[in-house]
């Protein structure tokens, strides 16, 4: 019964609800059995403050600090060899992002996780009223 619980959350429910947390936490799913990061994570992984929370929180504080003005590229395979354990350095067990564990969480607040320079539209600003007099036709 329980093999069948993610199949029916991931084909009926919506990601990031409060219904998916709560399952996820009642359950105590725990994500590190099942997921491990991949070369596609690293290649869709570009944003640099989330790429330096990443290593804080597999490689120390201390190490990101001292990679905080690295490349990109760089701060990538450090964050890689810590979760492989390579080159040298101790693999981080059970590691999953933080958007992946129960309950889910993010590496930035809200704020700064928005784009810079784009103006909110709230739904209402997306409508234009008809004006003149094809406004009575269409309304009718």
């Amino acid at each position: 019964m329980l093999d069948l619980i993610p199949i029916v959350m991931g084909e009926s429910i919506e990601a990031s609800s409060d219904v998916v947390e709560t399952i996820g936490c009642l359950l105590a799913i725990d994500t590190s059995e099942l997921w491990e990061a991949d070369d596609a994570f690293f290649s869709l992984l570009r944003d640099r403050r989330v790429t330096a929370e990443l290593l804080a929180e597999t490689a120390g504080e201390e190490v990101a600090q001292a990679n905080a003005d690295a490349p990109l590229k760089v701060q990538k395979a450090i964050l890689h060899d810590c979760i492989h354990g390579e080159n040298g350095r101790a693999k981080v067990e059970n590691w999953v992002p933080r958007w992946l564990r129960f309950p889910a969480a993010s590496y930035l607040d809200q704020q700064a996780a928005e784009p810079s320079g784009e103006p909110k539209v709230e739904p209402s600003d997306q409508v234009e009223e008809p004006a003149g007099p094809e406004a009575a036709d269409i309304a009718a």
